[in-house]
């Protein structure tokens, strides 16, 4: 997998000038699309379109002219890094726009941790089983991921 975070491809000899992701204008965008030719097994990219890792300040928008232009320039399949916190319907035209893999990571242990506290609160004491500790917060996560399943229409399809 290639990984592009802010316009920048982490890949150890290769590098991808800033400007052409900024760039919307379609000979750019194919000169883009030839390039990922060059990795002859790359299977996905991951796209800045608007989201970054972590928990957000302010809610993203995601940019679908963006999204749709490298969807029309290119067969490989596209991640959005820092899909946690990024309104459901905004996860749903991303998907329509050519978005097979949406990360979530910081939402789960947003769930996981915020339980997690809420059970040793309820606890009253750090004398506590983490096996027993654990049963909610994972509860959680998974309903999270559940959810997640649901909303991409990903139920069954693995």
């Amino acid at each position: 997998m290639l990984h592009i975070q802010n316009g920048q491809p982490f890949q150890e000899q290769f590098t991808v000038y800033h400007a052409v992701f900024q760039a919307f204008a379609k000979p750019i965008a194919v000169k883009f699309g030839e390039f990922f030719k060059i990795f002859e097994n790359l299977c996905l990219v991951a796209v800045a379109v608007g989201t970054s890792h972590g928990v957000y300040v302010h809610e993203p928008k995601l940019d679908f002219e963006r999204l749709e232009l490298l969807n029309s320039i290119s067969d490989i399949p596209m991640v959005v890094h820092g899909g946690s916190g990024t309104p459901d319907d905004q996860i749903k035209k991303a998907i329509s726009l050519g978005v097979t893999k949406l990360n979530i990571y910081s939402e789960m242990m947003a769930a996981y941790f915020g339980t997690m506290k809420e059970e040793l609160e309820k606890a009253g004491t750090m004398a506590i089983w983490m096996s027993n500790a654990n049963r909610e917060p994972l509860k959680a996560v998974k309903k999270v991921v559940k959810e997640k399943i649901r909303l991409t229409g990903s139920a069954g399809k693995a």
